[in-house]
């Protein structure tokens, strides 16, 4: 009886332990066909480096691949300034391609994602909040959209938020420049 006691003690211990698992890493919440993904970055032994950002040039490379990749997006993560509260501060944030919302299966709750014309080198800064972040600097107002934020020293105009259960849903604002 002991042992079948045992026995039950552990299924149900590693069952519960797998669904974590399962849930957090291999299919976190906001991202769609997460077993659909991978992470490409570049390796230079000679250098001795093993794990690198890709760069433009090599993602570039990636994108065009479109025997091996059905799509690809670029995402470089850092920090912004933010000065237009009472005090600044520093949020947390990414410089995304325009490919990164489609890849992620990510849908903005209010607005819309980055256009091709702005993922130029030159094209307009534009800015796509987290809930979180929305819900914080503009009380949920639906007329943050369009207002400009400055980040960094630079304006950029917001053209949307996204869902609170999207992908990257920390607070964290993407910005195009």
């Amino acid at each position: 009886m002991t042992s079948i006691a045992a026995l039950a003690l552990g299924v149900g211990a590693n069952t519960a332990i797998f669904s974590l698992v399962n849930q957090l890493l291999l299919n976190p919440p906001g991202i769609s066909n997460p077993d659909r993904m991978v992470a490409v970055r570049a390796k230079y032994d000679k250098l001795g480096l093993k794990n690198i950002p890709l760069s433009a040039r090599d993602f570039a490379d990636v994108r065009d691949s479109t025997q091996i990749f059905s799509n690809a997006a670029m995402m470089g993560e850092g920090d912004f300034n933010y000065t237009g509260g009472e005090l600044p501060e520093r949020l947390q944030g990414a410089s995304v391609s325009v490919q990164w919302f489609e890849v992620f299966g990510a849908k903005p709750y209010l607005g819309r994602t980055f256009l091709p014309e702005e993922d130029l080198p030159n094209g307009n800064p534009v800015a796509v909040l987290s809930h979180a972040t929305w819900k914080r600097l503009f009380v949920g107002s639906e007329s943050a959209l369009g207002r400009s934020i400055e980040l960094n020293q630079t304006l950029y105009r917001i053209i949307g938020v996204m869902d609170r259960n999207s992908a990257g849903r920390r607070k964290w604002i993407s910005g195009r420049r």
